[in-house]
Protein backbone atom coordinates (compact mmCIF):
# COMPACT_ATOMS: atom_id res chain seq x y z
CA UNK A 1 0.00 0.00 0.00
CA UNK A 2 1.22 3.55 -0.68
CA UNK A 3 2.75 5.10 2.05
CA UNK A 4 0.52 7.94 2.07
CA UNK A 5 -2.63 5.75 1.82
CA UNK A 6 -3.26 4.17 5.40
CA UNK A 7 -6.41 1.81 6.60
CA UNK A 8 -9.00 3.24 8.76
CA UNK A 9 -8.64 0.42 11.19
CA UNK A 10 -11.07 1.83 13.93
CA UNK A 11 -14.10 1.45 11.48
CA UNK A 12 -13.42 -2.50 11.20
CA UNK A 13 -14.05 -1.35 7.63
CA UNK A 14 -11.92 -1.82 4.00
CA UNK A 15 -11.58 2.02 4.22
CA UNK A 16 -8.57 3.58 3.02
CA UNK A 17 -8.01 7.27 4.18
CA UNK A 18 -5.39 9.00 0.92
CA UNK A 19 -3.58 11.72 3.55
CA UNK A 20 -2.12 13.77 -0.15
CA UNK A 21 -5.17 13.84 -1.66
CA UNK A 22 -7.43 14.02 1.58
CA UNK A 23 -10.26 11.47 0.32
CA UNK A 24 -11.44 8.33 1.62
CA UNK A 25 -11.23 5.41 -0.66
CA UNK A 26 -13.86 2.20 -0.62
CA UNK A 27 -12.84 -1.04 -1.44
CA UNK A 28 -13.02 -4.58 -1.41
CA UNK A 29 -16.38 -4.60 -1.90
CA UNK A 30 -17.49 -1.67 0.04
CA UNK A 31 -19.47 1.03 -1.52
CA UNK A 32 -20.37 4.50 -0.92
CA UNK A 33 -23.53 6.05 -2.56
CA UNK A 34 -22.10 9.93 -2.86
CA UNK A 35 -20.06 12.15 -1.55
CA UNK A 36 -19.77 16.08 -0.85
CA UNK A 37 -17.77 18.48 0.18
CA UNK A 38 -17.73 21.95 1.99
CA UNK A 39 -15.29 25.25 1.60
CA UNK A 40 -14.81 27.78 4.21
CA UNK A 41 -16.85 30.05 2.35
CA UNK A 42 -19.98 27.84 2.22
CA UNK A 43 -19.20 28.65 6.06
CA UNK A 44 -19.11 32.30 6.42
CA UNK A 45 -22.46 32.56 8.21
CA UNK A 46 -22.02 29.94 10.68
CA UNK A 47 -18.09 31.17 11.92
CA UNK A 48 -16.99 32.99 15.45
CA UNK A 49 -14.78 35.28 13.09
CA UNK A 50 -14.73 34.93 9.11
CA UNK A 51 -12.60 38.49 8.69
CA UNK A 52 -10.11 37.87 5.96
CA UNK A 53 -11.92 34.26 5.22
CA UNK A 54 -10.13 32.17 2.05
CA UNK A 55 -13.19 30.86 0.62
CA UNK A 56 -11.67 28.10 -1.08
CA UNK A 57 -9.87 26.23 2.11
CA UNK A 58 -11.03 22.97 2.03
CA UNK A 59 -13.39 22.63 5.00
CA UNK A 60 -15.09 19.07 5.80
CA UNK A 61 -16.72 16.64 3.38
CA UNK A 62 -19.40 13.72 3.91
CA UNK A 63 -19.73 10.09 2.21
CA UNK A 64 -23.33 8.78 2.73
CA UNK A 65 -24.81 5.00 2.50
CA UNK A 66 -21.39 3.22 3.41
CA UNK A 67 -22.23 -0.11 3.10
CA UNK A 68 -21.64 -4.15 1.88
CA UNK A 69 -24.28 -5.15 -0.39
CA UNK A 70 -24.55 -8.28 1.51
CA UNK A 71 -25.37 -6.10 4.43
CA UNK A 72 -27.99 -3.63 2.72
CA UNK A 73 -30.89 -5.35 3.77
CA UNK A 74 -29.99 -4.98 7.41
CA UNK A 75 -30.21 -1.29 7.05
CA UNK A 76 -33.00 -1.10 4.78
CA UNK A 77 -35.37 -3.22 7.04
CA UNK A 78 -34.78 -0.52 9.69
CA UNK A 79 -35.05 2.49 7.14
CA UNK A 80 -31.10 3.13 8.58
CA UNK A 81 -27.88 4.47 7.27
CA UNK A 82 -23.83 4.62 8.02
CA UNK A 83 -22.69 7.81 7.06
CA UNK A 84 -18.91 8.98 7.27
CA UNK A 85 -17.62 12.90 7.72
CA UNK A 86 -14.49 13.92 7.44
CA UNK A 87 -13.58 17.18 9.21
CA UNK A 88 -9.96 18.52 8.15
CA UNK A 89 -7.96 20.00 10.60
CA UNK A 90 -7.10 23.49 11.55
CA UNK A 91 -8.50 26.97 12.67
CA UNK A 92 -9.65 29.56 10.98
CA UNK A 93 -9.32 32.74 12.97
CA UNK A 94 -8.80 30.39 16.34
CA UNK A 95 -12.31 28.42 15.87
CA UNK A 96 -11.89 24.73 15.23
CA UNK A 97 -13.46 23.51 12.24
CA UNK A 98 -16.63 21.79 12.12
CA UNK A 99 -19.99 20.76 10.61
CA UNK A 100 -23.00 22.90 9.78
CA UNK A 101 -25.18 21.56 13.21
CA UNK A 102 -28.40 20.64 12.77
CA UNK A 103 -31.35 19.40 15.40
CA UNK A 104 -33.64 16.29 14.24
CA UNK A 105 -37.05 16.24 13.53
CA UNK A 106 -39.57 14.33 15.41
CA UNK A 107 -40.69 10.71 15.07
CA UNK A 108 -43.98 10.16 13.53
CA UNK A 109 -46.62 9.53 16.39
CA UNK A 110 -44.54 10.15 19.35
CA UNK A 111 -42.75 13.22 21.38
CA UNK A 112 -39.41 12.74 20.72
CA UNK A 113 -37.12 13.65 17.75
CA UNK A 114 -34.95 10.61 16.45
CA UNK A 115 -31.38 9.79 17.75
CA UNK A 116 -28.35 9.19 16.53
CA UNK A 117 -24.99 7.27 16.99
CA UNK A 118 -21.59 8.83 16.28
CA UNK A 119 -18.25 7.06 16.24
CA UNK A 120 -15.10 8.36 16.35
CA UNK A 121 -12.85 6.67 13.58
CA UNK A 122 -9.73 8.75 13.74
CA UNK A 123 -8.55 12.23 15.11
CA UNK A 124 -10.22 13.57 18.21
CA UNK A 125 -13.73 14.93 18.14
CA UNK A 126 -15.96 17.86 20.63
CA UNK A 127 -19.73 16.68 19.52
CA UNK A 128 -21.33 20.24 21.35
CA UNK A 129 -24.86 19.35 21.85
CA UNK A 130 -27.67 22.11 23.07
CA UNK A 131 -31.48 20.68 24.14
CA UNK A 132 -34.27 22.41 23.27
CA UNK A 133 -37.80 21.42 22.70
CA UNK A 134 -39.15 24.41 20.86
CA UNK A 135 -36.95 24.71 18.04
CA UNK A 136 -40.06 23.86 15.84
CA UNK A 137 -41.98 26.48 16.65
CA UNK A 138 -41.90 30.11 15.61
CA UNK A 139 -40.41 31.71 18.96
CA UNK A 140 -37.50 32.58 20.42
CA UNK A 141 -35.21 29.36 20.50
CA UNK A 142 -35.10 28.20 23.81
CA UNK A 143 -31.77 26.29 25.09
CA UNK A 144 -32.01 24.22 27.93
CA UNK A 145 -28.63 22.39 28.75
CA UNK A 146 -25.19 22.21 26.56
CA UNK A 147 -23.29 19.73 26.66
CA UNK A 148 -19.90 19.60 25.07
CA UNK A 149 -18.86 15.93 24.19
CA UNK A 150 -15.16 14.97 23.51
CA UNK A 151 -14.64 11.91 22.15
CA UNK A 152 -11.92 9.71 21.26
CA UNK A 153 -11.06 7.15 18.40
CA UNK A 154 -12.69 4.15 18.98
CA UNK A 155 -15.47 6.01 21.15
CA UNK A 156 -19.25 6.81 20.43
CA UNK A 157 -21.97 8.58 21.36
CA UNK A 158 -25.74 8.75 20.84
CA UNK A 159 -27.02 11.99 20.19
CA UNK A 160 -30.68 11.85 22.67
CA UNK A 161 -33.69 13.00 21.46
CA UNK A 162 -34.07 17.10 21.27
CA UNK A 163 -30.32 18.23 21.02
CA UNK A 164 -29.93 19.97 18.61
CA UNK A 165 -25.60 19.44 17.80
CA UNK A 166 -22.91 19.97 15.57
CA UNK A 167 -19.19 18.33 15.43
CA UNK A 168 -15.78 20.22 15.55
CA UNK A 169 -11.90 18.90 14.81
CA UNK A 170 -10.32 19.47 18.05
CA UNK A 171 -7.49 17.40 16.87
CA UNK A 172 -4.43 17.21 14.45
CA UNK A 173 -5.32 14.94 11.90
CA UNK A 174 -8.36 14.71 10.17
CA UNK A 175 -11.44 14.30 12.24
CA UNK A 176 -12.82 11.34 10.45
CA UNK A 177 -16.26 10.10 12.49
CA UNK A 178 -19.04 7.89 11.34
CA UNK A 179 -23.12 7.91 12.21
CA UNK A 180 -25.73 5.36 12.12
CA UNK A 181 -29.10 7.23 11.69
CA UNK A 182 -32.78 6.81 10.25
CA UNK A 183 -32.00 7.64 6.55
CA UNK A 184 -35.52 9.29 6.41
CA UNK A 185 -34.98 11.47 9.49
CA UNK A 186 -36.10 15.32 8.98
CA UNK A 187 -33.08 17.69 9.46
CA UNK A 188 -33.40 21.31 10.55
CA UNK A 189 -30.11 23.34 9.26
CA UNK A 190 -31.78 26.47 9.47
CA UNK A 191 -32.55 26.51 13.36
CA UNK A 192 -28.79 26.96 13.46
CA UNK A 193 -28.24 29.07 10.57
CA UNK A 194 -30.26 32.14 11.26
CA UNK A 195 -28.44 32.16 14.92
CA UNK A 196 -25.14 31.93 12.75
CA UNK A 197 -24.07 28.81 14.35
CA UNK A 198 -24.56 26.68 17.62
CA UNK A 199 -24.93 27.54 20.85
CA UNK A 200 -21.28 27.60 21.63
CA UNK A 201 -17.71 27.94 19.64
CA UNK A 202 -15.08 26.28 20.05
CA UNK A 203 -11.03 28.10 19.67
CA UNK A 204 -7.82 27.03 20.48
CA UNK A 205 -7.38 27.59 24.24
CA UNK A 206 -3.86 26.82 26.69
CA UNK A 207 -5.83 24.81 28.65
CA UNK A 208 -6.28 20.59 29.66
CA UNK A 209 -9.27 20.49 26.97
CA UNK A 210 -7.27 22.73 24.16
CA UNK A 211 -9.97 24.52 23.93
CA UNK A 212 -12.52 27.63 25.16
CA UNK A 213 -16.12 27.40 24.77
CA UNK A 214 -17.91 30.88 23.72
CA UNK A 215 -20.75 31.66 24.00
CA UNK A 216 -22.95 32.51 20.63
CA UNK A 217 -24.50 36.22 21.30
CA UNK A 218 -27.48 35.68 18.90
CA UNK A 219 -28.89 33.27 21.28
CA UNK A 220 -30.65 34.47 24.53
CA UNK A 221 -30.68 33.24 27.74
CA UNK A 222 -27.99 30.29 26.87
CA UNK A 223 -27.18 28.38 30.03
CA UNK A 224 -23.18 27.38 30.64
CA UNK A 225 -22.08 24.78 28.92
CA UNK A 226 -20.40 21.46 30.59
CA UNK A 227 -17.65 19.36 28.87
CA UNK A 228 -18.50 15.84 29.36
CA UNK A 229 -16.72 12.33 28.26
CA UNK A 230 -18.76 9.39 26.93
CA UNK A 231 -19.43 6.59 28.34
CA UNK A 232 -20.40 3.19 27.07
CA UNK A 233 -23.32 0.49 26.93
CA UNK A 234 -23.61 -2.61 25.32
CA UNK A 235 -27.12 -3.06 25.52
CA UNK A 236 -27.15 -0.16 23.19
CA UNK A 237 -24.61 -1.19 20.38
CA UNK A 238 -22.14 1.13 22.27
CA UNK A 239 -18.77 -0.19 23.03
CA UNK A 240 -15.72 1.50 22.72
CA UNK A 241 -13.23 0.19 20.33
CA UNK A 242 -16.07 -2.13 18.78
CA UNK A 243 -17.05 -0.87 15.32
CA UNK A 244 -20.21 0.31 15.07
CA UNK A 245 -21.12 -1.04 11.66
CA UNK A 246 -20.11 -4.26 12.85
CA UNK A 247 -22.05 -4.07 16.10
CA UNK A 248 -25.18 -2.76 14.09
CA UNK A 249 -24.93 -5.43 11.02
CA UNK A 250 -24.30 -8.00 14.32
CA UNK A 251 -27.78 -7.50 16.02
CA UNK A 252 -29.93 -4.13 13.67
CA UNK A 253 -32.68 -4.89 16.38
CA UNK A 254 -30.14 -3.32 19.61
CA UNK A 255 -30.35 -0.35 17.45
CA UNK A 256 -33.79 -0.46 17.28
CA UNK A 257 -33.83 3.21 19.40
CA UNK A 258 -32.95 5.05 16.79
CA UNK A 259 -36.52 4.79 15.41
CA UNK A 260 -38.17 4.24 19.06
CA UNK A 261 -36.04 5.52 21.92
CA UNK A 262 -39.48 6.28 24.22
CA UNK A 263 -38.20 2.65 27.04
CA UNK A 264 -34.55 3.57 26.32
CA UNK A 265 -33.96 7.40 27.33
CA UNK A 266 -32.67 7.07 30.30
CA UNK A 267 -29.89 5.14 28.90
CA UNK A 268 -28.95 7.03 25.86
CA UNK A 269 -28.90 10.37 28.03
CA UNK A 270 -26.64 8.61 30.57
CA UNK A 271 -23.96 8.45 28.22
CA UNK A 272 -23.28 11.61 27.85
CA UNK A 273 -24.87 13.15 30.93
CA UNK A 274 -22.32 14.76 32.80
CA UNK A 275 -23.50 13.79 36.48
CA UNK A 276 -22.35 10.26 35.75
Amino acid sequence: MDTQVTRVEASGLPIDFDRQKQVLRFVDGLTCAGSSFKKAGQMRNLLFDARDLDEEEPYYGAYRDICFDNDRQKFLDQDTRYDITAIRPGTINGEFKKTSGHFHGYIPGTSYTYPEVYEVLQGRAAFVMQKSTNNDKDEELRVDEVRIVVVERGQSIVIPPFYGHGSINIGDDMLLFSNLAIASCPLDYESVASRHGLAYFLVEADNADGFEAVPNPNYVGLPPATVVRPTENPALGITFGKPSYQSYVEDPKVFAYLSDPTTQLADIDSLTNPEN
